[in-house]
């Protein structure tokens, strides 16, 4: 079984490190990336052979926060770590439902469980200083189900401000990166849909 998620907050300590060692301005963000396996250490050095710099920041079930407390770790102040992720991502709801339990698909049940896991891992993400933007209202594809779409940053909605955020996404890193780090939308892993 192969698992492909690395994201950029895996390489940015090396991008930091060994191409831009002077950036006065240290900015990462993750675009919804949030799965839980309870090996993801031997998923990174077995199949992604992965460097032991980067395997051996994967000592948790959440290599997402596992990255970004490595970042913390390492430049504290110095650098703005962003998460945003829609409520009830129908992506990786179903990654996840895989994860747990070898079957690649989704419904409603699963995406109730990724919104527990979301809820879950805000204040883990807080305890590190991760600046926060939960979104919902973008529909998982063309599907009716209660779902919510993966990522954003390539999308025309990334510009768009939501209604109970009064922000868009773009105008918060717009902020985050000027050094204003604010949360928006985090009352929405409370929402019974």
């Amino acid at each position: 079984m192969e698992y492909c998620c690395l994201s950029p907050s895996h390489f940015s300590d090396d991008i930091f490190t060994n191409y831009f060692p002077d950036a006065e301005s240290k900015n990462v963000l993750v675009d919804a990336s949030l799965l839980l396996h309870e090996d993801w250490h031997t998923i990174a050095t077995d199949v992604w052979q992965t460097p032991k710099e980067i395997s051996d920041k994967l000592t948790g079930n959440n290599l997402t926060l596992d990255c970004l407390a490595a970042l913390h770790k390492k430049y504290g102040d110095d650098i703005h770590l962003l998460f945003d992720c829609s409520t009830r991502d129908g992506d990786l709801a179903k990654v996840q439902n895989y994860f747990d339990t070898g079957v690649m698909d989704v419904t409603e049940k699963e995406a109730d469980i990724y919104q527990q896991i979301l809820r879950d891992t805000i204040p883990q993400f807080k305890e590190i200083d991760v600046s926060l933007f939960i979104w919902d209202g973008v529909a998982w594809y063309d599907d009716p189900r209660n779902m919510t779409a993966h990522t954003i940053i390539a999308t025309p909605a990334v510009w768009l401000p939501f209604d109970g955020q009064k922000q868009s996404v773009s105008g918060w890193l717009a902020d985050a990166v000027n050094g204003d780090l604010k949360d928006y939308g985090l009352d929405l892993v409370d929402k019974q849909y």
